[in-house]
């Protein structure tokens, strides 16, 4: 072989390295509790588990029992991160009865979680978006009537 076929058989197989990304997440795809203990740093509760869980599990149906601090807001947070990282292309749409609840609860509490893990993906330090393609975005909205949805 001469020097230059096999210079190009090297540059051909370092394209062909280098067109596969890294995807350090992927092994979480289906492990939310792996997921937030090696990346967030955080422990969920069985409860918590089951119901991230049953988002990606047919039914595709979760239940979290109403109350206050039982962690919800924060298994939501952890399930939008989670999500987004384990998943491309993903559309991830949060919501709560009122825009203050999903700013200052939910979103909070993801900015939080992906700043104290070292992650990004806001557009701004106040943003209820992330953003990487047209086809992998998490928000965060709430109908401004009954209608908004449709």
């Amino acid at each position: 072989m001469t020097f230059i076929a096999n210079l190009r058989k090297r540059l051909t197989s370092i394209k062909a390295v280098r067109s596969k990304p890294v995807d350090r997440f992927s092994k979480y795809k289906m492990d939310p509790a792996g997921y937030a203990k090696d990346i967030l740093g955080k422990t969920l509760t069985p409860d918590q588990i089951e119901m991230l869980l049953g988002v990606v599990t047919p039914p595709f149906r979760v239940f979290g029992r109403a109350g206050h601090t039982v962690g919800k807001s924060f298994a939501a947070a952890v399930g939008i991160s989670w999500l987004y990282d384990t998943r491309d292309p993903c559309m991830i749409i949060s919501t709560a009865p009122r825009q203050e609840s999903v700013k200052n609860i939910i979103w909070r509490e993801l900015h939080a979680l992906r700043s104290d893990a070292g992650l990004g993906g806001f557009k701004t330090s106040a943003s209820l978006e992330m953003r990487s393609s047209p086809r992998h975005f998490a928000i965060g909205m709430t109908a401004r009537n009954t209608y908004g949805f449709h």
